[in-house]
């Protein structure tokens, strides 16, 4: 198999953003899209982030795989923006809900056990709009889909993979795990929901692990957990990332940078934009290596960077 360097780049990234409906808790929550095309790009400004996107753009010819993306508690889903950006361009489909109550503009459900239950259910919600969707659902392959998360978005997809969460030693949170979901990328994981005996007992599927060497909110034994839990540990890569801070995994516009702002702050030496590039190569290989790999377009009509 080739490897990350060797990957190729048919792609532009197209965008479109819209609202999923979840009836039963009467909410209706953002989804945002990055997809493959073959239109050429333009700078497109949403708040304090810029994206080098098409919106609107025709979805490249034939059926994409698709990454579920799931931001971390109080966060934003274009924190995570770099990721999406270069699934597209590989031929992904990311969709990036913003989850609910529990977000940088709402943070209403943070911390709750509604929480735990609207997560999951979201990332189920918007795979069915986005298989439905008149736009892209033609284009939705149907081997199956991944799910990346960072801090909370980590416990969100291990959740759908079928993860029991407990709200407290007597009291489970009631999810449905989704078996569309085949794959996890996993980013400085919330796991603690799953310390009860059997939580982790229902997931089966290869698991990309990243945990930072210097990060104190889900510090190396939530990583370490999942190892040592789920049924299948062969399943899990896990990958040190010694100088990594749990907000490492983010990628913040330059504007919002201040004193003493804690989640644009590294180690020394450490290179905050070299270290994404270098995951974004390597959940390719993982996805490609997991029986999602990514769509190439034909010769004729690629680009290249």
């Amino acid at each position: 198999m080739l490897g990350p360097a060797f990957i190729p780049t048919p792609f532009y990234a197209g965008w479109l953003s819209t609202e999923v409906e979840d009836a039963e808790n009467s909410i209706r929550f953002p989804v945002h899209v990055y997809y493959p095309t073959l239109e050429a790009p333009q700078s497109l400004s949403i708040g304090p982030f810029t994206l080098e996107v098409k919106p609107g753009a025709a979805v490249a010819a034939g059926a994409h795989p698709v990454v579920l993306v799931s931001h971390g508690g109080g966060s934003s889903p274009l924190l995570l923006r770099p990721y999406a950006e270069y699934l597209a361009r590989r031929g992904y489909i990311a969709a990036m809900p913003q989850h609910h109550g529990d977000h940088r503009g709402d943070s209403s459900l943070s911390n709750s056990r509604k929480n735990l239950q609207l997560r999951p259910r979201h990332i189920c919600l918007t795979l069915d709009w986005l298989c439905s969707d008149s736009r892209l659902g033609r284009h939705v392959s149907r081997a199956g889909v991944a799910v990346l998360g960072h801090s909370m978005g980590g416990y969100t997809a291990l959740a759908a993979a079928g993860a029991q969460p407990w709200w407290s030693p007597e009291e489970a949170v009631p999810v449905t795990a989704d078996a569309r979901v085949k794959i996890l990328v996993l980013m400085a994981p919330a796991t603690a929901w799953f310390v009860a005996p059997g939580a982790l007992q229902n997931v089966h599927v290869p698991l990309l692990l990243y945990a930072g060497g210097r990060d104190t909110i889900t510090p190396r034994w939530q990583a370490q957990l999942l190892l040592d839990c789920v049924p299948e540990p062969g399943k899990v890569e896990l990958r040190m990332a010694d100088q990594a801070g749990h907000y490492s995994f983010l990628s913040f516009p330059e504007s919002m940078r201040r004193p003493g702002f804690a989640p644009m702050e590294d180690a020394a030496g450490f290179d905050r934009p070299a270290f994404q590039q270098r995951l974004c190569a390597e959940i390719v290989e993982f996805l490609g290596q997991g029986q999602l790999p990514p769509t190439c377009a034909p010769p004729t009509t690629a680009n290249s960077e």
